[in-house]
């Protein structure tokens, strides 16, 4: 089965390629997470971006964009639009790959130009019975 987040993983990883910071590894896949406290376990489409020195971009559907670096503890927060055109995460990666913390960007970063079809296939995914 292909997951529906594929082609949007596909086009990060060119966009990133195109710009010199292709990822040693691109991940795409379904995690499941046990919410503390009420034993209840949830699946969560995402996909990681790892580069060589430990930095990681993760995008999962119900938390977004985070950045995860060897030198900071836990994930930070990238304020990017769930579904962000691919060329908007790429200052985000230089910035993390250059050891800053940020990166200046637009007010309102462009959506990926086929995130209508990706919600349409995240929303057909959410529906079966074996997706949560």
């Amino acid at each position: 089965m292909t997951l529906p987040h594929t082609a949007y993983a596909t086009a990060m990883h060119a966009a990133l390629a195109a710009e010199g910071l292709p990822p040693s590894v691109t991940e795409v896949s379904v995690t499941e997470s046990l919410i503390a406290g009420i034993q209840l376990t949830t699946r969560d489409l995402s996909m990681t971006f790892t580069w060589h020195g430990g930095v990681r971009m993760v995008w999962q559907l119900a938390w977004g964009w985070r950045l995860d670096r060897p030198d900071r503890v836990g994930l930070e927060e990238v304020s990017l639009p769930l579904m962000v055109a691919p060329a908007a995460l790429v200052p985000h990666v230089r910035a993390a790959l250059d050891g800053m913390s940020g990166a200046d960007v637009a007010d309102k970063p462009a959506l990926w130009e086929h995130y209508h079809v990706l919600d349409r296939q995240i929303a057909d995914w959410e529906s079966r019975p074996d997706s949560v």
